[in-house]
């Protein structure tokens, strides 16, 4: 059996809504992994940020919340460019929580914007004008965060910011509290570091030039993690990269590593990064296990790499979980009731005094010890990962297509 997912059609932006198509594998079934073995709550009014396995049991729970609202979802993607990640997890895995907890495929669509910010307002008043009561908006950039808020406001509608927190007008977030992430990626490189005995520790950051308004958050919780070290003088800063716009990541990280030789850790905030910085090292004929990489984002290249032991540990954030969380709050919303105190478990700032109540999830650190449990939880397939060569180093790893 395959798993529900949303096709594209054609028209104004890009729609992922109302074309169901099966997908072979895509997902593994309910169950799969240790934590989708049982449900953490029983019941809607007791849910957390830590409520939703990767099976959506919790969603079922929601099926009341669903019943009693009225009117529209609009899951307003803003993808920089086609994004896998848009396709092929925030779009099925927002539509499978929804419809798991049995609001209608009539009452949402899914729309992607493909980064540009004029689409993007303009689905939001599309959707507005159809009768949509609660916007779920990972917005492409600030303004259109801003100029989507103010509209939604004097039309009587909510917006929930998702995955990124742009302020000016969301009513929620729902997202990766950014500095957490940085932490867990600053320690998990003090952890390669010690785990594969790189001696004298010469780091490179590599930032992407597209990390939105949470990057200097997770630039804070790196600096917890490595500054202590640089200051003692066990790790010496080799150089602070930020790959600009229009620049390719392999050309940039190519440069960096040239130009720096002695380089032997990196951290990386966006796992596309680390790809290349894997690819030239290789090209180099670095051996495995000998340049530490941590990377953010757990995307199946970067598994990949952690299995042939180039890239030491990724910065994980399940996008079912946000998915699920980001649904639940839609659901409540649209039903013109709270949200659960307990699903609320912070207050994020983003632009200027902005500021909205927040679920705010907990990302997961990714390395040859865990990954089998990564795969379980399903945004990467083991058929995805696990093919030719990679077949049995994926055995000893304990991942079975």
């Amino acid at each position: 059996m395959g798993t529900l997912r949303w096709g594209r059609i054609a028209g104004v932006g890009t729609s992922l809504a109302l074309v169901p198509c099966i997908v072979v594998g895509a997902r593994p079934a309910a169950g799969a992994s240790a934590a989708a073995g049982s449900c953490p709550t029983t019941s809607s009014a007791a849910l957390s940020a830590r409520s939703f396995p990767s099976s959506y049991c919790a969603m079922k729970l929601l099926a009341p919340v669903a019943a009693a609202g009225s009117g529209d979802i609009a899951v307003l993607l803003g993808s920089l460019g086609p994004s896998e990640r848009a396709v092929d997890l925030d779009a099925p895995d927002l539509s499978q929580a929804l419809t798991d907890a049995g609001l209608p495929y009539a009452d949402f669509i899914v729309d992607d914007a493909n980064g540009v910010g004029s689409e993007q307002v303009a689905q939001a008043q599309a959707a507005i004008t159809n009768g949509a009561k609660v916007l779920i908006v990972d917005p492409v950039d600030s303004a259109t965060a801003a100029a989507i808020g103010k509209d939604a406001a004097a039309r009587g509608v909510k917006v929930i910011a998702y995955d990124t927190f742009a302020g000016s007008g969301a009513s929620y977030y729902v997202g990766y509290g950014s500095e957490a992430v940085g932490k867990l990626l600053g320690d998990g490189l003090v952890g390669c570091v010690t785990s594969w005995k790189v001696r004298r520790p010469h780091v490179l950051e590599l930032t992407d030039a597209n990390g939105g308004t949470g990057a200097a958050e997770l630039m804070k919780g790196v600096d917890a993690a490595l500054q202590p070290l640089l200051a003692s003088g066990r790790y010496t800063k080799s150089g602070d990269l930020t790959v600009p716009s229009g620049d390719t990541a392999a050309a940039a990280v190519a440069r960096a590593l040239h130009s720096h030789p002695g380089i032997n850790a990196v951290l990386v905030t966006d796992d596309s990064l680390s790809t290349a910085v894997v690819a030239d090292l290789k090209a180099a004929g670095v051996p495995a296990r000998h340049v530490a990489v941590a990377g953010q984002g757990a995307t199946t290249q970067s598994l990949v790499d952690i299995l042939e032991g180039y890239q030491c540990m990724a910065a994980y954030e399940p996008v079912s979980a946000e998915a699920q969380a980001a649904a639940a709050v839609a659901l409540y919303l649209r039903a013109g009731r709270p949200v659960p105190r307990g699903l609320i478990n912070a207050t994020t700032t983003g632009v200027g005094s902005s500021h909205a109540p927040s679920v705010l999830l907990t990302p997961e650190a990714v390395t040859a010890r865990n990954i089998a449990a990564t795969v379980a939880g399903g945004d990467v397939s083991a058929d995805q990962l696990c093919s030719g060569s990679l077949a049995a180093i994926c055995r000893k790893a304990g991942i079975t297509p």
